[in-house]
């Protein structure tokens, strides 16, 4: 990417609104369980896919709890304000039950639900870091400089 199209791409996810920010995180957790499914199967057939699909299902109902969290500090001052309590509400959840049902439902155990929760939590917190840090203004002003 040049340089002038990288610009205008961070611009751009900069000013998304909270629900464009929900349907890209959404998005990207929904394509990796999608692309977890032909691995899931072959391994332990419908639990790996139950499991997948819970785990998949916890993130992205962190997501969307953690979205008004990010949509009530918007804008470069409160960037890093929302990043950490987005963080925050992203972390508590999924860990919190992912351990939950891993240690009470037998199926989710067996089907390996805590692995794929790992794998679409940290591609949850990557893709929700990008677009939060996104907000952080670029350039001679960005620090205040006259």
């Amino acid at each position: 990417m040049s340089g002038s199209q990288s610009r205008n791409f961070w611009h751009w996810l900069g000013h998304l609104r909270p629900a464009a920010r929900v349907c890209i995180e959404s998005g990207i957790v929904a394509i990796a369980w999608a692309a977890s499914l032909p691995l899931a199967y072959p391994m332990r057939g419908g639990e790996a896919v139950f499991s997948a699909t819970v785990a998949a299902g916890i993130c992205l109902l962190a997501i969307l709890l953690a979205a008004p969290v990010a949509a009530l500090l918007q804008g470069p001052a409160t960037a890093m304000y929302a990043i950490g309590l987005a963080m925050l509400a992203r972390t508590m959840l999924p860990l919190a039950l992912g351990a939950t049902l891993h240690a009470v439902v037998p199926t989710l155990r067996d089907g390996g639900m805590i692995y794929y929760l790992l794998a679409f939590y940290l591609l949850m917190l990557f893709t929700e870091t990008v677009v939060s840090v996104a907000q952080i203004p670029r350039g001679p002003n960005a620090h205040g400089a006259t």
